[in-house]
């Protein structure tokens, strides 16, 4: 058997009659469908549902390719009619605010999307500078010293007084 389907891969497409058939049974399995929904689905059978699965068939990958293509634009297109028919002037304007920026956060998150750009945007401080900052506010901490007391409900509180000893110098290129 599987010889026969290495040579179905290489024959021309139009000599592969139940290639169509076979990638969308590839990406129903891939989406997690149950075997008697692929049946119904694609015409394949159970047996060659499972020879697909276990990889014994193999789809060509240029049509699972179209097919997946053609399956976002199908979704696309249910969106835009989706979205044209539901969202008017009035449903807008009864919708509540809290429902309002839900809706208008979601949306322009599922754009971001679509578009490519990110969904997040992380802040990163500059490496350099941060250590300059903790390597001068260290050594400004070294200037002092910190003295603990005990207060009557059992707290503790520090109070800092300028250090008897002369500071360590400074790292070099960090000013203080």
């Amino acid at each position: 058997m599987g010889n026969r389907s290495n040579a179905l891969a290489e024959l021309p497409v139009t000599y592969q009659p139940y290639l169509a058939r076979h990638a969308y049974a590839k990406l129903l399995i891939d989406q997690g469908m149950t075997y008697r929904e692929i049946e119904r689905l694609t015409g394949t059978s159970s047996a060659t549902i499972i020879r697909i699965k276990k990889g014994e068939l193999v789809p060509n990958k240029l049509m699972t390719k179209a097919l997946q293509q053609a399956e976002g634009g199908k979704l696309t297109s249910a969106i835009h009619d989706i979205l044209d028919g539901s969202v008017t002037g009035k449903k807008i304007e009864a919708a509540t605010l809290l429902q309002g920026i839900t809706a208008a956060a979601i949306l322009v998150d599922k754009r971001e999307l679509i578009e490519g750009r990110p969904t997040q945007r992380i802040s990163y401080l500059d490496a350099e500078q941060s250590a300059e900052k903790v390597a001068a506010r260290l050594a400004e901490l070294e200037r002092e010293e910190l003295t603990l007391t005990k207060g009557k409900d059992g707290t503790y509180a520090a109070t800092s007084q300028p250090a008897t000893t002369t500071a360590p110098p400074l790292p070099v290129g960090v000013t203080p």
